[in-house]
């Protein structure tokens, strides 16, 4: 990209901070997971908490280091910072399914294309032994540990929601579609 696509504006604000905006309204606790805090804490409130990531693992083991920290909440939800297309209207439309997915279902996620979108869903507070072992064992791929799990597939109205901002091409095109 160049340059940290979390801090990319878009509409009046950045990437990441229209992420945490949209989280604050599906949940009242937001944590932002990363090692570069102070590039972002000057841009937030004090709302959003944070969980430093220090050994730049990739997202796999920073969201199994980060899940002890939230004290087992029955659903997580992850998102990435860019996706600039982000619904909160979609996502609430999740929200109430979560509480009728049975127990066996570690994740609520989209799939497309044969894969799911792991940074844009729901994952079970229980999941943190299934990723101890899976990440202990040198896996570091969502879409592999997915694989082993059984995941609630997650409709989506609107699939330009999971358009990840990867490349100044990407960005370039987002800017004349908002």
């Amino acid at each position: 990209m160049g340059q940290d696509k979390a801090l990319l504006p878009v509409e009046n604000s950045t990437l990441l901070q229209r992420t945490v905006d949209i989280a604050q309204l599906i949940s009242p606790q937001v944590w932002i997971v990363t090692p570069w805090r102070e590039a972002y804490q000057p841009v937030f409130s004090e709302t959003v908490q944070w969980l430093d990531d220090p050994h730049q693992q990739g997202g796999l083991v920073a969201f199994r280091r980060s899940l002890p920290q939230l004290q087992a909440p029955q659903w997580v939800l992850l998102l990435a910072c860019d996706l600039p297309y982000l619904d909160a209207q979609q996502l609430q439309t999740w929200v109430p399914i979560l509480n009728q997915i049975p127990s066996q279902y570690a994740a609520a996620l989209v799939k497309q294309n044969q894969r799911y979108e792991p940074l844009c869903g729901f994952y079970r507070g229980t999941v943190q032994s299934s990723l101890v072992r899976f990440t202990t064992n040198g896996g570091r791929s969502f879409q592999k540990w997915l694989a082993t799990e059984a995941v609630y597939p997650l409709s989506l109205n609107d699939d330009r929601m999971l358009f990840n901002c990867n490349s100044p091409a990407d960005f370039a095109t987002l800017k004349t579609n908002f």
